[in-house]
């Protein structure tokens, strides 16, 4: 398989890939050390089965390495000030669950010449989540990097990754739950509007996490 998108993490300085496959990194085309990662995000082909290795191991060629900004979701009712989370435009661009993990590609403003370092957060909403149904919001705080605080024409937009560890909020007696996200983006005349994705998670499931390969290349400082 040629030009794979891979999600894994790295475990005792091995990469296992969010579908449960062992990878063998045999060629690397590319700069970067998996090494000292949590998580990883990879293209690259499958080159063959691993000889005399266990049954799901497998030689690899990569090509491409990026480390994704991997934090926990923060629960609304232990958030006595969201201040700090900010109200900022935070674009969902796609998402998928793998490896107990929710994915998102996010975009956000920034300005190139700052150096500032945006918050970007996802929020779980206790009062509004049920047993069936999870819903979230996805928060950015610019820390003042837009082009409503002196921006000057150097705001751009760009797009990154971030892995949040999903399968804890589910509960152990269900084998689907229903997600809901909620963000705030530019309409096509320049105003803030809400939008919002759902989709089903399920335990134990896996999802590609993109037909075509994906590079990111970190402009913006995310924490």
């Amino acid at each position: 398989m040629y030009g794979n998108t891979t999600m894994g993490d790295m475990v005792d300085g091995r990469f296992i890939s969010d579908n449960g496959h062992l990878f063998r990194i045999v060629e690397q085309n590319c700069s970067g050390n998996m090494e000292g990662m949590k998580r990883v995000y990879t293209i690259g082909d499958i080159l063959r089965k691993t000889i005399g290795g266990q049954e799901n191991e497998y030689d690899v060629r990569l090509d491409y390495i990026y480390e994704p900004v991997c934090k926990e979701i923060l629960n609304s009712s232990d958030i006595h000030d969201d201040t700090e989370l900010g109200d900022d435009p935070v674009r969902l661009e796609s998402c998928w669950f793998s490896g107990g993990y929710i994915n998102l590609i996010i975009s956000i403003e920034y300005d190139g010449t700052s150096g500032k370092a945006h918050l970007v957060n996802l929020v779980k909403d206790d009062e509004k989540s049920t047993s069936g149904t999870l819903y979230f919001q996805l928060r950015h705080n610019a820390c003042g990097d837009t082009a409503a605080d002196g921006g000057h024409g150097s705001i751009s937009i760009t797009n990154d990754l971030m892995t949040f560890p999903f399968a804890r909020l589910v509960p152990d007696t269900s084998s689907e739950t229903e997600v809901v996200i909620y963000w705030k983006w530019f309409d096509e005349n320049g105003n803030i509007k809400e939008s919002s994705t759902s989709g089903t998670y399920r335990k134990g499931g896996f999802e590609q996490a993109s037909a075509r390969p994906l590079t990111f290349e970190r402009q913006a400082v995310l924490k």
